[in-house]
C-alpha cells in the first residue's frame, strides 16, 4: 500500500493493524480484546441463559465442576482470529475436546452460525451441566424466536482417545 509520503508500507499479515493495538507502559505492544459490543445479540442472548444456570466464568480448578473458562470477549476474538485466517463461518464444523458447559460450542453456534457444533466431555458432571445449558438454550429459543437463537450443537459424553 502507498502512504501519503509516497513510500510503499507492507503490512504483516498476521499482525493486527496499530489501531487493534494497545502499547502498555513499558513499552511492549498487544493486541486488544473487542469489547461485548463486537459480540452479537443471540450470542449475548445465549451467554445470559449460560450464566444463569452455571455462573459467568469457571473457578474450583482440577477436579471442580467447572475450570478454564474463557470470557465471552476472549471466545469472540478467537472466533474473528479464525475467521479471518482459516475461513471459519457457516459452512464450518467446529469440535471442542473437553466442552465442560459448552460455552465455546453454543457461542460458535451463533457467530458465524457453523453447520455443526460438537463437544465431548469426559467428566460426567461437567458434561451433564453443559447439557443443562443446551437444554435452557434450546427452551430460549422455542420461547423467543425473535432472538435468532441458533443452535446446531451435540454434546457427548465420552473419552476422545477411544475415538475410531
Amino acid at each position: 500500500l502507498d502512504s501519503p509520503s509516497g513510500e510503499c508500507e507492507t503490512k504483516h499479515p498476521l499482525r493486527p493493524s496499530s489501531k487493534t493495538r494497545k502499547r502498555l507502559n513499558f513499552g511492549r505492544e498487544i493486541s486488544t480484546v473487542p469489547s461485548d459490543s463486537t459480540v452479537q445479540k443471540n450470542t449475548r442472548h445465549v451467554y445470559a441463559v449460560v450464566n444463569k444456570m452455571t455462573g459467568s466464568i469457571g473457578g474450583n480448578g482440577h477436579g471442580g465442576a467447572i475450570y478454564g473458562e474463557l470470557t465471552v470477549g476472549s471466545m469472540q476474538k478467537m472466533i474473528d482470529l479464525m475467521k479471518v485466517h482459516t475461513a471459519f463461518g457457516p459452512k464450518s464444523r467446529f469440535i471442542d475436546v473437553g466442552s465442560g458447559l459448552g460455552k465455546p460450542n453454543l457461542h460458535v453456534a451463533q457467530d458465524p452460525g457453523v453447520e455443526f457444533s460438537y463437544g465431548i466431555e469426559m467428566e460426567h458432571v461437567r458434561w451433564m451441566l453443559g447439557m443443562s445449558n443446551l437444554n435452557m438454550v434450546l427452551q430460549r429459543a422455542e420461547k423467543k424466536p425473535s432472538e435468532n437463537i441458533l443452535h446446531r450443537c451435540m454434546f457427548e459424553h465420552g473419552d476422545i482417545t477411544y475415538a475410531k
